[in-house]
């Protein structure tokens, strides 16, 4: 990603092992990495122009923790700074687990990693209560008990199939909310300005939304 001449850039992830194994630098002279929490993040007042976060939210319980990032971004941001963050939303109409699966078996899906997302959102009771990834593979596993067979019929890696495996026993849940439900959590501390929806299938649950802080 190209940055303006004269960028500072931070990058904050919680866990030392993500940020051993992602963080490569970036082609900004001033940039860095810290573990930090983005609840809390380790900067001051009004110190910064811009946050841009990827899927973070996901793992943040819905709306107390959701809520105490935003007030986070929020508190660091100049006023007027922005943020743009793509959210992994499920749709307003929730999908059936059986829905994604006969999807599934048909071909309709178009990749696996799509078909994880829909499963997931598509289990998940609610947002606050998010979905527990263990959960996801138990789901799979009972209605998919042989991965190199449906690999073979979909003609997808089979190391691509079985990356849903690092789900098993998973007691970390994700939460998927809904667009509106974003906008809720969100209206109190930024207005949004624009969303963009991938053109790629199911684009529409992968939004990228930016916001100006008020």
């Amino acid at each position: 990603m190209k940055w303006p001449e004269g960028t500072h850039l931070l990058a904050v992830d919680r866990s030392f092992d993500m940020i051993e194994f992602a963080w490569a630098g970036a082609n900004v002279a001033d940039a860095k990495v810290v573990c930090g929490d983005w609840c809390d993040l380790p900067l001051a007042d009004n110190s910064r122009d811009l946050i841009v976060g990827d899927g973070c939210m996901l793992v943040f319980d819905y709306p107390a923790s959701f809520e105490r990032a935003l007030q986070s971004f929020h508190r660091v941001l100049v006023p007027g700074g922005l943020l743009s963050h793509r959210f992994f939303l499920s749709p307003e109409k929730k999908e059936s687990p059986d829905t994604v699966f006969d999807d599934l078996r048909a071909g309709r899906i178009g990749s696996f990693h799509l078909f994880k997302w829909r499963l997931a959102m598509a289990l998940q009771p609610s947002v606050e209560e998010g979905v527990r990834l263990g959960d996801v593979w138990s789901n799979w596993h009972d209605a998919i008990p042989d991965a190199k067979r449906l690999s073979e019929k979909l003609n997808w890696p089979l190391e691509t199939v079985t990356s849903i495996d690092f789900y098993r026993d998973s007691d970390t849940r994700f939460i998927y909310p809904t667009l509106a439900e974003v906008q809720s959590a969100v209206l109190p501390y930024f207005k949004e300005l624009e969303r963009h929806v991938p053109e790629y299938e199911g684009g529409e649950r992968f939004q990228t939304i930016l916001f100006e802080a008020l």
